[in-house]
């Protein structure tokens, strides 16, 4: 459908954004999270279970729902 593939466009910049979790994400189940003031659908990208309050990035976006994934730390030393 034209109007999800020009949402999906217009809400790529999305990708490599931190969000906080405000519904529970598990594994294969839908869950909130909220970027920049606004809620979305997510899903777990490595079927991790993601808390409330958990801060994660977006990888992906498929269809209206964001891939998220754990922040990795990075060492710079």
């Amino acid at each position: 459908d034209r109007r999800q593939r020009q949402m999906c466009i217009r809400d790529s910049r999305l990708i490599g954004l931190t969000g906080v979790v405000t519904k529970e994400i598990k594994p294969g189940e839908k869950g909130e999270v909220k970027i920049e003031y606004q809620t979305w659908q997510a899903i777990s990208r490595e079927n991790q279970t993601f808390n409330c309050g958990t801060q994660v990035v977006v990888s992906e976006i498929i269809g209206n729902k964001l891939l998220v994934q754990q922040i990795k730390e990075i060492d710079i030393n």
